[in-house]
């Protein structure tokens, strides 16, 4: 669970007003990458988001990433819903499976999201709304 508690501190200390943002839309780039995230859903408990990270530069090795996120508020967790594209991963799967997914796949995208909004909090600022982002 301590995975799915950073996270949610994580995304709040990455975007402080995620919960009362006026846009369901931001997007912030530097000279090296683009930071997008979309609100698809919000609720009282919940709030559903989609994140993009997107390199300017494209290399084999440096590859976009695009992630939903449920966020439930008042449990204070985020977890991933879906990783490029793929969504339903169960807690646990029986190995070989028809997918060939890990059997712990789904705590391994959890954790990829805290290594990855770590990244973001080294390489980025805070996201508020201010006039100095580009809002979409």
């Amino acid at each position: 669970m301590w995975v799915f508690e950073n996270n949610y501190r994580n995304l709040l200390q990455l975007f402080p007003d995620l919960i009362d943002m006026a846009t369901p839309e931001i997007s912030i780039q530097n000279d090296k990458m683009t930071l997008n995230v979309v609100i698809q859903e919000c609720s009282r408990y919940t709030t559903t988001l989609t994140i993009k990270h997107a390199f300017k530069q494209q290399t084999p090795y440096l590859v976009d990433m695009a992630m939903k996120v449920r966020i439930y508020h008042d449990a204070q967790v985020a977890e991933v819903l879906s990783y490029q594209g793929e969504h339903r991963f169960e807690g646990r799967y029986d190995y070989p499976n028809p997918q060939m997914r890990h059997r712990d796949e789904k705590r391994q995208l959890n954790q990829l999201l805290q290594e990855w909004l770590g990244y973001c909090l080294t390489h980025y600022e805070s996201f508020t709304a201010e006039p100095a982002l580009l809002q979409g």
